[in-house]
């Protein structure tokens, strides 16, 4: 964009007053990019004195087109992905979307993530981390928690916040528990959640 020198300068002094304010050591950038995108990021970041970090986890943003959130939606998956959500469905896994700061479904997601982060090695926020994002989203309409169950039993959650007609995958767990395997609760929560944020405008 013509403006994107001033618009980046502007949200770099935004995330340095903030930082400062939360007493932050780093501030991590995940700028946007996609296959075939020629724009290069370096310029800018060199001029705001940035430093390229190694430990990313994906070298591209995946961007999912919502279509109608129905039929159309469901096409653009792969076929395996169809059959694993509608199998889910048929083995009794049951998803409720949380559109407020639920302190009890926060707590879910916190003890979900927590069980994965003690074999995949990362650090989980704190349940107060998580209300207080939930919190601020929520007041505008734009948070949406999934959260997949059998019977009474937690075994899958995602968070994504929405900004406008954008929303971002931000969390996301499974309880690997042979009991629950062939009950596909990732494939449930990401279904009915993309299905919503269709219903609600999100593109």
């Amino acid at each position: 964009a013509p403006d994107a020198d001033r618009v980046f300068a502007w949200l770099i002094h935004g995330l340095r007053t903030l930082a400062r304010k939360e007493k932050a050591l780093v501030v991590k950038l995940d700028p946007r990019a996609e296959a075939g995108d020629s724009t290069d990021f370096t310029p800018l970041a060199r001029e705001h004195e940035l430093r390229p970090g190694p430990d990313l986890q994906a070298p591209t943003t995946r961007i999912i087109h919502l279509f109608d959130g129905g039929e159309q939606l469901e096409a653009s998956w792969h076929a395996d992905a169809r059959n694993l959500m509608r199998r889910a469905e048929r083995e009794g896994t049951r998803v409720a979307i949380s559109r407020e700061p639920d302190e009890a479904e926060i707590a879910i997601l916190h003890d979900l993530l927590s069980e994965v982060a003690e074999h995949a090695d990362f650090r989980v926020r704190t349940p107060e981390f998580l209300a207080r994002l939930a919190t601020e989203f929520a007041s505008t309409g734009g948070w949406y928690l999934g959260i997949a169950r059998v019977g009474d039993i937690p075994i899958a959650a995602m968070a994504f916040p929405r900004v406008g007609d954008r929303a971002y995958y931000l969390y996301g767990a499974l309880r690997r528990v042979e009991q629950y395997r062939h009950n596909y609760g990732s494939y449930a929560v990401m279904a009915a959640i993309l299905k919503a944020l269709a219903a609600d405008g999100c593109r």
